[in-house]
């Protein structure tokens, strides 16, 4: 996924940086604490970053979810009840959703396979911050939430209050307290 003209993530995988560990990590031990610093916070900066693209595209996902739900129920039966005249009905459809059903099933498709890919990048940024939490202080509050984990352990798991929907079924809208929902409940928080 490209943003702003570059593409944000590099082609190291997942397991590139499990077998790179030793690697990583004597590099970084010859390094000065300022800098290992600086590396703990750009590796924190861009995990985040993978985590706030994950929660818009879970966004984009549901949108589309529910404007493929809307253009189902027109065909269905509410177009009758409408009693429009086909014109107005078209118009009005338009102004409800701006796209059509086969449209909303592509974008569906490609945002839920960005959004997986997202995961196995965020994954890849949680463990390298795990790994440097054995020599950075700094690190090892970004993880704390993995700290008990063991580092070969590498399945990413979302920290307190962090939930990663991986499909449409997991995103279904159930407002709060009060009828106003929030991306928060839906998405985790920061």
């Amino acid at each position: 996924m490209k943003s702003v003209g570059r593409n944000h993530h590099t082609d190291v995988t997942l397991t590139d940086v499990i077998k790179g560990r030793d690697i990583f990590l004597k590099g970084l031990s010859s390094l000065s604490n300022d800098t290992v610093t600086l590396v703990a916070t750009a590796k924190h900066a861009a995990r985040e970053n993978i985590r706030q693209k994950i929660r818009q595209l879970g966004w984009e996902i549901q949108e589309a979810e529910y404007n493929k739900r809307i253009l189902k129920a027109f065909e269905q039966d509410e177009k009758k009840h409408l009693g429009m005249a086909e014109m107005d009905f078209r118009l009005f459809k338009r102004l409800l959703v701006d796209r059509e059903l086969p449209e909303l099933e592509r974008d569906v498709e490609y945002l839920t396979a960005s959004h997986d890919s997202e995961i196995e990048w965020l994954a890849s940024a949680d463990e390298q911050l795990f790994q440097m939490s054995d020599i950075s202080l700094l690190a090892s509050q970004y993880v704390a939430h993995r700290l008990p984990q063991n580092s070969s352990d590498t399945e990413y798991e979302p920290g307190e209050g962090e939930q990663l929907p991986r499909n449409s079924s997991d995103m279904e809208y159930e407002p709060g307290e009060g009828e106003q929902g929030d991306v928060l409940d839906d998405f985790g928080d920061d």
